[in-house]
């Protein structure tokens, strides 16, 4: 699905709230947006994450770096993430540690919830 004009602007409104947005900068945040993400989805994701979970604003870079812990992003650039709780070796740990679970033949609600996210990515 399209992303809407409306949908980029709810999301800038939300990021405003970040310690450090560049407000200044507020029409090349929405355009980042409107380049990185494939879907409203990816969009309404990667702005909770960073409004509930990082609550600064942690530059472009870093915004894609964010969303490609979960998804590809639309203009097919991919980017590592830095942010603490989404590198790449945090993610590897989660990962093992859900096939640790899988292999002793359980898996818990938690466990599906996290596995979620994995099948969405490759899924879209």
């Amino acid at each position: 699905m399209k992303i809407t004009n409306e949908a980029l602007e709810s999301a800038c409104d939300d990021l405003g709230m970040l310690e450090y947005f560049p407000k200044e900068a507020r029409v090349s945040v929405k355009l980042l947006l409107a380049k990185i993400c494939p879907h409203t989805e990816a969009l309404h994701w990667l702005t909770n994450t960073l409004v509930n979970h990082i609550g600064k604003w942690p530059g472009p870079a870093e915004v894609r770096g964010l969303l490609c812990t979960r998804y590809d992003a639309a203009d097919g650039i991919d980017q590592w993430c830095s942010l603490p709780g989404f590198t790449a070796e945090e993610n590897y740990q989660r990962h093992l540690e859900q096939h640790k679970q899988l292999k002793a033949g359980g898996i818990t609600d938690d466990m599906r919830k996290l596995l979620a996210p994995a099948k969405q990515k490759r899924l879209m």
